[in-house]
């Protein structure tokens, strides 16, 4: 009932009477329900899940303290929502602007009838983004599944075999081990693909002297991990320790920034900053962080044109890299929790500050 207390306090800030959650994670964390077909309706005093027959026990069991509505035979979400709606006497209804399509808020506010449906970004502002003891367990303990998988990339990143393959074994790995799925699609970069930051693994054999970047993440409980190293296959060249070294520095410059009441654009400058004056500011062009919960990407975001500011209970990435087009990359990333004393890294996986040979 906390998060349903939080979102009304939300509602009574921004002076609407109701709200319309159609977000299915945001559906999931206000009210444990996880049917596929869903809406929740939230006033000052009463909220109910709108669904269908198919759900009549489910929601029963992941949503007991919420009120049911289902659809009648033939009837869609949008008119039993309406349906709702219309009993409830309200003149706004506030909705998540950034999850309904056009043509499906075009649809409700013509079912809606004298109800105005207000487009509001914020309905659940970042609320999500500050995690209880509970979430902060799920995702140090993916983080430590992470860990494994990490681990492991030895075992299977080897001279010869493709990125491909060393996808499929660390994907096979990270199953075996425990976690529900991937967080997202395991990045595998070798050699010059090292450069792309979200590198699709293919038929590249991997050769020595090769940097290769590693980006995954696991889930437990439907909640997310995220981490990235840098290897080099059998020796390291001079360039890639250079560029490992200056990655290495602004990772930590970017984890001592990150405290409680800091801006998310100024904990990016500091590691932007450095990376700048190291010579490679062209070669780091994306943002230093996002938060990570329910989704692999959600607030708070750390980056040149952030407007978040960092909570106690929030769980960042921080993950600076360099691409050397035609050469190589590097980027290396720890998951952190922002804690009242600054920050509590959840990612344990080994991160020298030499580049590693495997």
């Amino acid at each position: 009932m906390n998060r349903l207390n939080a979102l009304r306090a939300r509602l009574a800030d921004l002076r609407v009477p109701a709200a319309l959650v159609t977000d299915p994670l945001d559906i999931a964390w206000l009210s444990g329900f996880r049917g596929s077909n869903g809406a929740l309706l939230v006033t000052a005093e009463d909220h109910w899940v709108v669904t269908d027959f198919r759900y009549r026990t489910q929601v029963g069991l992941e949503a007991p303290a919420w009120a049911p509505v289902f659809q009648d035979t033939g009837e869609s979400l949008h008119a039993a929502i309406g349906r709702l709606a219309a009993g409830l006497h309200l003149d706004e209804l506030a909705c998540q602007a950034n999850h309904l399509t056009w043509q499906a808020a075009r649809r409700l506010g013509e079912l809606l009838g004298d109800v105005d449906l207000v487009p509001h970004n914020d309905v659940l502002g970042d609320l999500r983004s500050i995690k209880s003891a509970a979430e902060i367990e799920r995702i140090g303990a993916a983080a430590t599944l992470a860990d494994q998988v990490i681990a492991h990339v030895p075992h299977v990143a080897r001279i010869g075999r493709t990125e491909r393959e060393v996808r499929v074994g660390l994907e096979t790995f990270m199953l075996e081990i425990g976690s529900e799925g991937t967080a997202f699609d395991i990045i595998v970069g070798g050699g010059p693909n090292s450069a792309m930051c979200h590198a699709k693994p293919g038929p590249r054999p991997l050769a020595a002297g090769d940097l290769l970047v590693i980006d995954l993440g696991c889930v437990v409980n439907g909640y997310h991990s995220d981490i990235t190293r840098t290897f080099a296959l059998g020796h390291a060249e001079d360039q890639a320790q250079a560029i490992y070294s200056v990655v290495y520095d602004a990772l930590q410059a970017g984890l001592a920034a990150v405290a409680p009441g800091r801006a998310g654009q100024a904990v990016d400058s500091a590691a932007r900053d450095l990376i700048s004056a190291r010579g490679h500011g062209p070669d780091f062009g994306h943002g230093l962080g996002h938060g990570v919960g329910l989704e692999i990407h959600e607030n708070p975001r750390l980056g040149p044109s952030s407007t978040d500011t960092l909570q106690t209970g929030q769980i960042v990435t921080v993950e600076p890299g360099v691409y050397v087009e035609g050469y190589g990359g590097v980027r290396l990333e720890q998951l952190c929790l922002v804690t009242a004393d600054g920050v509590d890294v959840l990612s344990h996986a080994p991160c020298p500050p030499d580049v590693p040979v495997i």
